[in-house]
């Protein structure tokens, strides 16, 4: 319980510091000290200690027993005590400025609430045990330290002191930045030599005030930046040309003692010029953006293609005029009606599952079903998948292909019909073939019967003359067949074709290929191909871009 309320007195070392500042200021001792917020802070953290030290014994320590036999439990700030006093500080200038700290711990005790009374005496009482035991030990610290040790530590102290300004000033100096340390008022008190020769041709001026340097107003200067914290920077413009960034910090941060402030200036010349570059590069490239963006809006609208753009839900982003035409219907009354309703691929499957595949920068192309508010047309629509701004959309490109659709199904009509008056035509060309073949037989078996005889008559006739007048009628005989069975004379190419090549021949004018008249004559097609080229060796066919077929068709 204690601890809690103890820890509550040191809660805020700002605020305790603060009241110590507040009780200090027009006191003669307080302008003596550096007051350094860091060592204002360490004292309170010790002075937290030590009583927390006091309080956790088993039992209730008396003045007496904590002096003599319990000062290790005070050693955090009879620690900061010896450092103070080996640099050189007085017994009574220590105990003026301790007076004041264990003032302001006592009056934020006493104004505690919450806590019962009987809780907060006893803590008072701890609090003033332990305090004055303090300072008896401090007493003790300054009285017993022998000269020759004190003046050692001060020399040492001194050395420290002195090499850590040197190095201090040599950072100060050394740095490229503009560094200017003014007063409360803002007359200037100090300058880096960065400074210096920057603002050189004003140095020879009496009371020079940093508004001078900047070129502008103190109160203007005072309101703009003396307000803001220590991590609020702005940008300033000096001798028309030079940029800086400019950050003010108020010395009391450092120490309570310290009034004044330090300007510090940055230079970005470059910075500033880069960034004017880039933002005249930027502001060229949103005036090509803008350009491009009415040219695609000009294409979008104006093209004779139709256009669906889709969002990651499959709705209607937008479309162009062209398809909104062709459609008949707008946006809205299409994300209603669900995309998969109206756009159909040939399979009849949605084209949704064809946007849910595509990855991004990827395309589909086909053709699709559009159903519109009159009638169902073709398309031939290409899909491309797309991220903006890490969200998914699809462009659909489209052209109405119903036409060319239309004129494919009229000639595939037109072709069926083709083919089934070729097959009508090769079947009657078969019959004739068929009819041919038979009259040859009832030729053959006629001329069989009516030479049989005669050829009799030639084999047992011993009269020449007689056998003579036989052969002659046989010849008669066999002309008169000829041309009884032959409606017309053949040319001679044909006339020089082969029994087996003429009837190939037959078969080539009448569109069957090679592999159907190897299976009608029940040959292979290697001797059909061996036929077809005899005949075009016999018709002197040299060129092979001429079509068997179309000649022979043309020409016999």
């Amino acid at each position: 319980m204690f601890k809690q309320i103890l820890d509550e007195v040191f809660s805020d070392y700002d605020d305790l510091g603060q009241k110590v500042s507040e009780i200090s200021q027009g006191s003669n001792f307080f302008q003596f000290t550096t007051a350094k917020r860091e060592d204002v802070y360490n004292t309170f953290k010790a002075m937290h200690s030590v009583v927390e030290n006091c309080l956790s014994f088993p039992r209730e320590l008396s003045y007496i027993e904590i002096v003599e036999n319990k000062s290790e439990l005070l050693s955090s700030i009879i620690s900061i005590a010896r450092r103070h006093h080996y640099r050189g500080v007085t017994l009574d200038f220590f105990m003026s400025c301790w007076k004041v700290i264990v003032h302001v711990i006592e009056e934020k005790v006493n104004n505690l609430t919450g806590y019962a009374n009987e809780d907060v005496r006893y803590l008072q009482s701890v609090i003033r045990k332990t305090y004055d035991a303090c300072e008896t030990l401090f007493l003790k610290e300054w009285m017993e330290t022998q000269v020759d040790i004190l003046q050692d530590e001060l020399m040492k102290s001194n050395r420290e002191m002195t090499l850590s300004k040197n190095k201090y000033q040599n950072i100060f100096d050394g740095v490229s930045d503009l560094i200017i340390v003014t007063d409360s008022n803002g007359n200037i008190v100090e300058l880096n030599t960065a400074a210096k020769k920057y603002f050189e041709k004003y140095l020879n001026q009496e009371n020079l005030c940093v508004c001078d340097l900047l070129g502008t107003d103190c109160d203007s200067l005072f309101v703009s930046f003396w307000g803001l914290s220590d991590d609020d920077e702005k940008y300033i413009t000096l001798n028309r040309n030079d940029h800086f960034l400019m950050k003010v910090c108020s010395l009391d941060k450092v120490a309570q003692n310290y009034k004044g402030y330090i300007v510090m200036l940055n230079d970005v010349t470059g910075v500033v010029i880069r960034n004017q570059m880039l933002k005249n590069e930027v502001n060229k490239k949103t005036s090509e953006l803008r350009k491009s963006k009415k040219f695609f809006q000009s294409i979008f609208s104006s093209t004779n293609a139709g256009i669906f753009i889709f969002d990651s839900d499959f709705k209607v982003y937008t479309q162009n005029r062209t398809a909104e035409n062709i459609v008949g219907m707008d946006a809205q009354h299409l994300n209603n009606l669900g995309v998969n309703s109206y756009l159909i691929i040939e399979d009849g499957s949605g084209v949704t599952n064809v946007m849910k595949n595509l990855e991004s920068n990827s395309t589909w192309s086909g053709e699709l079903r559009l159903n519109t508010c009159n009638n169902t047309i073709y398309i031939l629509a290409t899909i491309n998948a797309m991220d903006v701004e890490d969200e998914k959309f699809y462009s659909l490109i489209f052209i109405d292909i119903s036409e060319i659709k239309n004129l494919e199904y009229q000639l595939v009509s037109e072709k069926r019909m083709v083919e089934e008056k070729n097959i009508a035509l090769r079947n009657v060309i078969q019959a004739m073939m068929d009819e041919n073949e038979k009259n040859i037989k009832e030729l053959c078996k006629y001329a069989s019967f009516q030479l049989e005889s005669m050829l009799d008559e030639i084999t047992t006739e011993s009269r020449y003359e007689v056998r003579k007048e036989l052969k002659s009628n046989i010849l008669l005989k066999m002309r008169s067949f000829k041309d009884e069975f032959h409606d017309s004379e053949q040319s001679d190419e044909f006339a020089s074709l082969t029994h087996s090549e003429s009837i190939v021949c037959n078969y080539i004018k009448a569109g069957y290929s090679s592999k159907e008249i190897a299976e009608k004559l029940n040959v292979s097609i290697d001797t059909i191909q061996t036929h077809r080229k005899n005949i075009r060796k016999k018709f002197g066919i040299t060129d092979k871009s001429i079509n068997l077929y179309s000649y022979v068709k043309c020409n016999y």
